[in-house]
């Protein structure tokens, strides 16, 4: 049998050869057929493609029309309409001056041809139709001339500017921030005063610049052929590099970006790639217009005219900037996410970026300032995305879409008039959106099929075949060796079972003989536990014994792992509230009772706190200032401050201003201390949102997280000694509540008996490491009792359930001098701060659910309409003034002098020490030496 077997692995073996080299031959016969047909070679179907393509290539221009020109430069927000698509049909055609001896490396120029085709733009458009828009060559110049000065003293910026303002005189109508071209000016290119004037000897000699030619193009690479060599593998000798680019119009690297490897031309050109793309494949290509090479990722499959293809599209993380995706910084991308940087493209360098149109998947902010766009581009996104469908087979794009949106970036300046009176610092401009697209038609099809696709496919499906068939005999003849080996093994069996038989009843008395034994040993050591003291006390398995030192009123058990599991028996503590989600009552006598004054300050703060996140929010993108922080989503912790007394001390985090606009905090003080300017009570030393306020019994937020804790129970103790009939609360989030500081905190309030609520918002998230993933048990409610401390868990949308719970816990703080926990249960709309982006790890579509149907203030407001207490009307004009006093607070604040340098020394110590009074008066010499290289007539003097 042992004989039998081994013969018999030996055929199979041989079979498994045999298998191997046949699959191998039908590899070869394949990859000789796709040699054969697509290979950049002259004579191959292929190569007449790539010269002359019959793809139809067409390209489509919508531009963004400014309709209030003078208004915008005035300072007002810019209108826009949307005018297109002006469809022009283009004609590529390469030409092959070499191809290498060996046949791997073709040489070739190429030139495109754009014709406008009314027929296929939008109905009524002509290419002589006025298109205003931004005056590109005036933005050029002045960000010319602040990067020709970026260190030079005001006055010398100033005598620039003016030397180029009297320049401009003469051609002033060419000089508004604003102008007006044709339609095919835009598009391709036109001559400009401005640029002519700048061409002046003296002009370039001040720039130091040399101008390459006298008109103005935005778009790159179009109707202007590339005069210089190119060159790229033919696929011969390997076919997964056809296509890809060895030099680009004369040059092997650009040369133009920040870092070395953004400036490899890697990929194709993108209307054909390798043969049998696989999905889950990454492919490269090198676009012209951007110069830069992009990865383009499966995104699934489609079919066009019976052809199955695989699409490919841009992936969103192209357009993150590099604060974001730090990848990016080899771009230069240095700007809000969206956007890409294009003006190393540009000569001389223009601000001009990339984007999706309309801003789609951009930082929302890029909006906000201009009319017209379109609010939510993202349903629209078929129309907007960059996508290119491949047949797989062959490698050949069937269908593309390459459309990107070009923007010039406008910063409001003092030194020009034009762009003084910006609405924002800094904004990013649409002018126009290009589509470049192809779409499959039956006689590209036709002539797929005609020239090798269906050949290849048939040959593709054999190897296939060959590969299904060949696999199902080496499992067969698996099957076969197993079986024999099966066989084999009875006979060994059938041999040894007189044996076994004999030997079998000595086994089974020796196997009951050991469990007896065992039995016994177990029996034995049951009793030694059960006269064990500890175990049993005075004849009982349960008792009470309060003696014992650290542990009062407890249980024992003779059961070890009696509540040992947090999973068997944890209970879930639950959550208490007053009103439903929709603002339902659910128990009258639990409703508060506040007065409708009283109600009404709460909505109208929640209201305003919106408003105010957004417009700050706002402001930060637009660089007014350096960060924020929003309270989206739980701004009922205001009721909380309606429980408290006035004089209670809060140690707070970040996402309680409104407890401080309770108290009356106003817009104006929010302002001042988000811009750090001689009104902030901070002096300047903090970072925004940072708010404090001792007249308002506020202690002043600090960055480092969790640090407020600890330092609460100590001032609620020197209350309890001092004998006020006050108390404190600490409010925190569920992140800092993972920190040492919070054990601490806890454990000393309780021992010494400290009047202190600790108010946890538990809203879901610690930046962006969800709850399940900082803790396993039931949230932090459960930790209070380990403590000694009474716990709450309240519904964190509810105002009443959290009035309720903290009035309760400050009578029993004030009162008994015991701490007591309150975990108020929210979820966090918004993005942890501006340095954050939410939709990287948070669910949007639970968000959006949560802002319709859970949002506090909504719960608030219902209960208030259905009483009379409020109105639509009332909370539109109460976001109108708000929306009006942040405007105008923000320039007021803006303008305002910045804090005197000398306040850094000071507030430590009562009295400046010697060592202080040196180093003060030290970096005043210095500022006074080098006085032109800081901004002295921004603070005080």
């Amino acid at each position: 049998m042992l004989r039998y077997a081994a013969q018999y692995r030996g055929k199979s073996k041989a079979a498994y050869q045999m298998s191997f080299l046949f699959l191998k031959d039908m590899q070869r016969m394949s990859t000789y057929t796709i040699a054969e047909r697509v290979t950049l070679q002259p004579g191959h179907a292929t190569f007449d493609q790539f010269c002359s393509p019959t793809l139809p290539l067409w390209k489509s221009i919508h531009f963004f029309n400014i309709t209030n020109p003078q208004e915008f430069q005035d300072g007002q927000m810019p209108i826009v309409e949307v005018k297109g698509p002006y469809s022009y049909r283009e004609n590529r055609t390469k030409f092959v001056k070499e191809v290498s001896s060996d046949g791997t490396k073709l040489t070739y120029t190429q030139q495109r041809v754009f014709h406008f085709d009314a027929a296929n733009s939008a109905a009524g458009l002509s290419e002589d139709d006025v298109i205003c828009t931004i005056n590109l060559p005036l933005v050029g110049t002045i960000a010319q001339i602040e990067n020709f000065l970026p260190n030079s003293s005001s006055f010398v910026k100033e005598l620039v500017a003016n030397f180029f303002l009297v320049l401009f005189a003469p051609i002033s109508s060419y000089t508004q921030l604003c102008t007006c071209h044709r339609a095919t000016e835009l598009a391709w290119n036109y001559t400009d005063p401005l640029v002519q004037l700048l061409y002046s000897e003296i002009v370039l000699k001040f720039l130091h610049k040399t101008l390459p030619q006298p008109y103005i193009q935005i778009q790159l690479n179009n109707s202007v052929n590339d005069t210089r060599d190119s060159i790229i593998y033919t696929g011969s000798g390997d076919i997964e590099h056809i296509g890809q680019y060895i030099q680009w119009d004369g040059v092997t690297r650009l040369g133009i970006w920040p870092l070395e490897d953004a400036n490899y031309i890697n990929g194709t050109e993108g209307l054909f790639f390798h043969p049998y793309i696989a999905e889950g494949e990454v492919l490269q290509v090198f676009i012209q217009d951007t110069m830069r090479s992009f990865d383009i990722t499966y995104v699934g499959s489609v079919n066009h005219l019976g052809l199955d293809a695989l699409r490919f599209e841009l992936p969103n993380t192209t357009f993150e900037s590099a604060f974001t995706r730090s990848e990016n910084a080899k771009w230069g991308s240095w700007c809000p996410d969206g956007l890409i940087y294009l003006g190393a493209t540009q000569d001389p360098v223009v601000p001009i970026f990339g984007s999706k149109p309309h801003f789609m998947d951009g930082d929302p902010s890029l909006r906000w300032n201009i009319v017209g766009l379109d609010p939510d581009p993202g349903v629209n996104r078929s129309h907007y995305d960059t996508r290119v469908d491949v047949e797989p087979t062959t490698g050949v794009n069937i269908q593309v879409q390459n459309i990107l949106q070009l923007n010039i970036q406008l910063n409001r300046t003092s030194l020009f008039p034009q762009m003084k009176n910006l609405i924002q610092e800094t904004m990013y401009f649409p002018i126009m959106y290009i589509s470049e697209h192809a779409e499959l038609t039956e006689d590209f099809k036709s002539f797929l099929e005609g020239h090798g696709l269906s050949e290849i496919q048939t040959i593709y499906i054999i190897e296939w075949c060959a590969v299904a068939l060949f696999s199902l005999l080496a499992l067969v003849l698996f099957v076969i060796s197993v079986v024999c080996c099966v066989r084999f093994v009875q006979m060994r069996k059938q041999q040894d079972s007189e044996r076994t038989q004999l030997l079998s009843t000595s086994r089974i008395q020796l196997v009951r003989v050991e469990m007896a034994s065992v039995l016994v040993r177990a029996v034995r050591s049951c009793t030694r536990l059960c006269v064990s003291k500890n175990w049993i006390a005075h004849g009982r398995s349960l008792t009470s014994d309060p003696g014992d030192h650290g542990w009062s009123g407890g249980q024992y058990t003779t059961d070890m792992l009696a509540g040992s599991s947090p999973h068997k028996q944890q209970v879930v503590r639950p959550m208490y509230r007053v009103l439903d989600h929709t603002g339902k009552v659910l128990d009258a006598a639990q409703v508060p009772d506040l007065s409708n004054t009283q109600l009404v300050k709460m909505l109208e703060l929640m209201v305003t706190v919106g408003v105010m996140d957004q417009q700050l929010y706002k402001a930060q993108r637009m660089g007014l200032i350096s960060f924020y922080m929003m309270s989206y989503g739980e701004e009922a912790v205001v009721a909380s401050a309606a429980a408290l007394a006035h004089d209670d001390m809060v140690f707070a985090q970040y996402r309680e201003p409104i407890v401080l606009y309770w108290r009356g905090y106003t817009i104006d003080q929010v302002l001042d201390q988000c811009f750090g300017n001689r009104l902030d009570l901070a002096k300047g030393r903090q970072m925004p949102v940072h708010f404090g306020s001792k007249d308002l019994h506020f202690q002043f937020i600090s960055s480092p997280l969790s640090t407020q804790m600890p330092q609460a129970p100590g001032y609620a103790y020197g209350m309890k000694l001092s004998g006020k009939k006050n108390c404190v609360i600490c409010y925190f989030g569920d992140g800092a509540a993972q920190e040492g500081d919070a054990h601490a905190a806890m454990n000393f309030s309780a021992t010494l008996g400290c009047p202190v609520i600790f108010f946890c918002r538990n809203n879901g998230y610690a930046i962006s490491t969800p709850t399940h993933d900082q803790y396993a048990g039931d949230g932090i409610v459960s930790r209070g009792p380990g403590y000694g401390i009474e716990s709450i868990r309240v519904d964190g949308n509810d105002v009443f359930a959290i009035y309720n719970a903290t009035k309760h816990a400050r009578e029993v703080a004030v009162n008994e001098h015991r701490p007591v926990l309150i975990e108020s249960m929210s979820y966090r709309l918004g993005s942890h701060s501006t340095s954050d982006d939410q939709t990287g790890y948070q669910d949007m579509s639970i968000v959006e659910q949560w802002k319709r149907e859970y949002h506090p203030t909504i719960r608030l407001r219902n209960y208030l309409l259905e009483r009379g207490l409020w109105d639509a009307q009332r909370e539109k004009s109460l976001h109108a003034a708000v929306s009006d006093k942040l405007k105008k607070g923000l320039n007021r604040a803006r303008d305002e002098p910045k804090p005197h340098l000398g306040y850094l020394f000071e507030d430590v110590h009562s009295k400046l020490t010697p060592r202080l009074e040196r180093q003060k008066r030290e970096l005043m010499e210095h500022i006074k030496e080098y006085k032109d290289y800081y901004p002295l007539n921004q603070h005080e003097s």
